[in-house]
């Protein structure tokens, strides 16, 4: 990975990092030689107040001038594998295969929950509360304390006005802002299938994925909407990932490919069309890019504009594994999260690679 640091670039190899002078073109070694495991591959890197945090396969390392202090498992981090990270108040919160985790002042402490969340899209900040979707419902922290609301598996949480609409496995249950219970749409009122697996809201319309009964349509107000006459063309009943670009919608599928909606006219981007594979597993962009999370492939760059595939990134490139779960964009900062870590990019040393490679 790589991270630039003022007038330094940082690289991130196996076993260590490197930092590379612009002002003065020479490199230096980093400071994690001896500290870390030979075979350790450093996936991410970010710098939090005076503190360079650098995130490997298997742990995390603050430096904070020559002293390095690794964060095992146990000691902050509640998992080695990292799924999303979302920052607010001056706190990064983390996700993790073994709970949730924040970063504070350069310290990490483990957010404590009776279980794991498992779905790298189900976290939002919701009314000041941190909200966590699992396989048992929502849990809600505010001020240190924590609630929770018994649902179904959590796949995803959208907040739309005074209204929260929550995904899951059992349908899609509407929510007040204060998380009270409003109501559900399923199979008996409306959905094709339970399985709901994500949710965007895009002209005032918010469209539902499902796996196994195709995209639906409701209203602000949870009323059902008559799909657009195109959309209703997409030959795939399992959408996985769902985009609002401007004018476009973008939708993920788990066999088709990428499908984009621009009001009238739909178009399908799949394997003649530059795509690497045909299983959409997460979207994200920096206009006119979009950052595709191909199956078994890493990432695949679309040029929104031009109508092309104009790159990808790999594990070759610095991420932790070519199984992307989630995106994130923030600002001119790129976070790619997998099994292997978190992956850290600025947009400019992503727009570097696409130029060397092309």
């Amino acid at each position: 990975t790589i991270f630039k640091d003022g007038d330094e670039i940082i690289l991130g190899l196996r076993g260590d990092i490197v930092s590379f002078n612009d002002k003065k073109g020479v490199f230096e070694r980093g400071g994690l030689k001896g500290d870390m495991d030979k075979d350790e591959i450093v996936s991410g890197i970010v710098r939090i107040d005076d503190n360079l945090i650098c995130i490997t396969d298997t742990g995390i390392y603050r430096v904070k001038g020559k002293k390095t202090h690794r964060l095992y498992i146990g000691e902050g981090l509640s998992g080695s594998a990292i799924y999303d990270i979302e920052c607010i108040n001056g706190k990064t919160i983390i996700v993790t295969s073994g709970g949730v985790s924040s970063i504070e002042d350069g310290v990490i402490k483990d957010i404590h929950l009776s279980e794991s969340p498992i779905s790298p899209r189900c976290i939002s900040f919701i009314s000041d509360c941190l909200t966590i979707g699992s396989k048992s419902g929502l849990y809600i922290i505010k001020g240190g304390e924590t609630g929770h609301i018994k649902l179904p598996k959590v796949n995803e949480i959208l907040e739309c006005e005074d209204t929260v609409f929550v995904a899951t496995d059992c349908g899609l249950y509407i929510l007040s802002s204060d998380f009270e219970i409003l109501g559900k749409i399923d199979t008996t009122n409306g959905l094709k299938n339970n399985r709901v697996s994500c949710l965007k809201e895009h002209n005032d319309i918010i469209y539902i994925g499902t796996l196994g009964g195709g995209l639906s349509a409701i209203g602000k107000d949870g009323t059902l909407r008559a799909l657009p006459e195109e959309l209703s063309t997409i030959d795939t009943d399992y959408i996985f990932s769902l985009y609002s670009l401007g004018n476009y919608l973008l939708i993920g599928t788990w066999d088709r490919g990428l499908f984009i909606y621009d009001g009238e006219r739909l178009e399908n981007i799949t394997w003649g069309s530059g795509l690497r594979h045909t299983d959409i597993w997460a979207i994200d962009s920096h206009y006119p890019l979009v950052f595709l999370s191909v199956r078994g492939c890493g990432v695949d760059i679309y040029d929104i504009e031009s109508g092309a595939v104009v790159g990808y990134i790999s594990s070759s490139d610095g991420l932790g594994s070519d199984y992307i779960r989630t995106i994130e964009v923030a600002g001119d900062t790129v976070y790619f999260g997998s099994a292997g870590g978190v992956a850290i990019y600025n947009l400019n040393d992503i727009i570097s690679l696409l130029e060397v490679a092309y």
